[in-house]
């Protein structure tokens, strides 16, 4: 993938500015960030929504138990 209107650096496959890139032809699970150090998720590769999920699923566990918990009067909240 080069850069020019048709490679990962086209504005079209950045959402909402530099929000999130979305280009379901690259393959590439990761990309360069187009302004800056650093690199980004393409949103339209299939691995990056189980990638984001793996990493937001310990924190609802937590907060769903802490939730429970409390609800079911074996936490008290100050």
């Amino acid at each position: 993938m080069s850069g020019g209107s048709s490679g990962w650096s086209a504005p079209r496959h950045w959402k909402l500015g530099i929000l999130y890139y979305h280009y379901p032809e690259d393959r590439r699970m990761v990309v360069p960030r187009r302004r800056g150090m650093g690199m980004t998720l393409n949103s339209a590769h299939k691995h990056t929504w189980f990638f984001v999920g793996a990493l937001f699923l310990p924190l609802v566990t937590v907060l769903l138990l802490i939730l429970v918990s409390t609800a079911a009067g074996e936490i008290s909240v100050p």
